[in-house]
């Protein structure tokens, strides 16, 4: 990974919680967060592939009240990155590396609202 590539997806997470938090247009889909990814890293098929996947794995979640979800988007975001330039089966990466990394983001969700309820 270059420089810029890792600079991009920094702007693509901190997109994402605008996207979010304000009027959820199109990044915050796990697909087109997965196919930007892609496209940053120089391979949207796989950037496809990794945002299905999580997409998949994230149906049918929605936030109740206060409650925190995982951030799949996020994990795609990671899970694209770290497949790039590899040979295997990317499912079982996603699934070893982006479902812990999704349920770390439940943690981070709710240190972030600690954090600004000061």
């Amino acid at each position: 990974m270059t420089t810029i590539q890792i600079i991009l997806l920094t702007i693509l997470s901190g997109l994402i919680m605008i996207d979010f938090m304000s009027v959820k247009l199109t990044v915050h889909n796990t697909i087109i967060t997965g196919i930007v990814a892609g496209i940053i890293m120089g391979n949207p098929t796989l950037g496809l592939i990794v945002g299905a996947t999580m997409q998949s794995y994230a149906l049918g979640l929605n936030y109740f009240g206060g409650a925190s979800i995982p951030n799949y988007q996020v994990a795609a975001i990671i899970v694209t990155a770290l497949c790039e330039g590899k040979v295997g089966n990317i499912a079982q990466v996603t699934a070893l590396v982006g479902i812990p990394v999704a349920a770390l983001t439940v943690q981070l969700d709710v240190v972030g609202r600690v954090i600004n309820s000061f």
